[in-house]
């Protein structure tokens, strides 16, 4: 376990500044779309055919994919309020609960897109003439990494009691 850690933790922080980068080039590329549309209407009394579908499409991957290192980060709701009103023994089996739920829910989200992809397939967006695919893929792609994002945070958790637990700090 020791000699993966160093491997995982590296794929970790490549996943995530991988992810923060795509991040950055859809919302620069999104915001680009939108500028251009509305300049383009008002000055110019012209739509351009496809920016909508495109700040559609950007705008699902731009959230779904940002979900993951939001949740890293702490920044999605939570139910810390219920969590501290429980008891002190109660506290880490709820959280510990939750924490399952959430990979549970991530779960069937993954299962509920891939299983969304055969249909959108036979779809074709009209004014990209692009597969509809390329917006479904967001869903199970997007649940993926929330899922290993959850998996990562329990992991570390688990790693930083055991480690405390080694000190006599547990």
């Amino acid at each position: 376990m020791r000699s993966l850690l160093p491997a995982w933790r590296r794929f970790d922080k490549w996943l995530i500044r991988t992810t923060e980068f795509l991040l950055f080039v859809i919302g620069v590329t999104f915001t680009g779309l939108v500028t251009l549309e509305v300049v383009s209407r008002f000055l110019f009394s012209f739509s351009i055919f496809f920016t909508n579908a495109m700040a559609r499409y950007l705008l699902v991957w731009f959230f779904l994919l940002g979900a993951g290192p939001a949740l890293r980060k702490g920044a999605h709701v939570g139910f810390d309020m219920v969590i501290r009103v429980l008891p002190a023994p109660l506290r880490g089996t709820a959280e510990a609960l939750a924490h399952v739920l959430v990979l549970v829910f991530f779960a069937l989200m993954i299962w509920s897109g891939v299983s969304s992809l055969p249909q959108a397939a036979g779809e074709t967006d009209s004014s990209m003439g692009v597969s509809s695919v390329w917006g479904m893929a967001a869903l199970p792609v997007g649940f993926a990494l929330l899922f290993y994002h959850q998996s990562s945070i329990m992991l570390e958790r688990r790693l930083g009691r055991l480690s405390q637990e080694g000190r006599g700090e547990c």
